[in-house]
């Protein structure tokens, strides 16, 4: 199931990678979601009509952090702006990683911080998420959560429709 961040006129959303039963067509019908931020290397569904961006993280699941740490956080600096262009664009976006918790929280969260939500209130919101979604909590690695404090106010950029876990 889908987790919305934000859920107004700008839609943004987290979840597990869609399985066979993903009907996208009735996904972006009843959740105005337009576009897939994808983080993992299983991109084998058909996803149409919507459309779709491939950002490949390292999964963290229960590890300190990622092999390569200053290559990891481009990759996530650049699955921020590509989900905050299409943000910008008016576009619904769903990201999603393996599970819909480690990378999908981080970059959903660091798209949060850009928009000016205090990274600390970011972290306890994706925390008590992925707690109600049955899992351990957030972030699965201490990088993850490190990650957020990276991101700061883009300049000249209002926030998103609502603060994280509300809805209009």
């Amino acid at each position: 199931p889908v987790w919305w961040a934000v859920r107004g006129e700008t839609r943004l959303a987290g979840a597990a990678r869609p399985g066979p039963e993903c009907d996208f067509h009735d996904l972006r019908a009843e959740s105005g979601l337009d576009a897939i931020v994808s983080l993992t290397d299983d991109n084998s569904y058909d996803c149409s009509p919507l459309r779709r961006t491939i950002i490949l993280l390292e999964d963290l699941y229960a590890r300190s952090g990622p092999t390569d740490p200053a290559s990891e956080l481009g990759l996530v600096q650049q699955a921020v702006t590509t989900v905050r262009e299409l943000l910008d664009r008016r576009l619904g976006v769903l990201v999603h990683c393996a599970g819909g918790t480690g990378r999908t929280g981080t970059v959903i969260g660091a798209v949060l911080v850009s928009y000016g939500i205090e990274a600390p209130t970011v972290a306890a919101w994706l925390d008590e998420v992925h707690r109600l979604r049955g899992n351990s909590g957030w972030p699965e690695s201490p990088w993850q959560r490190d990650v957020l404090h990276r991101f700061t106010p883009a300049p000249d950029q209002s926030s998103p429709d609502a603060p994280p876990g509300t809805s209009r």
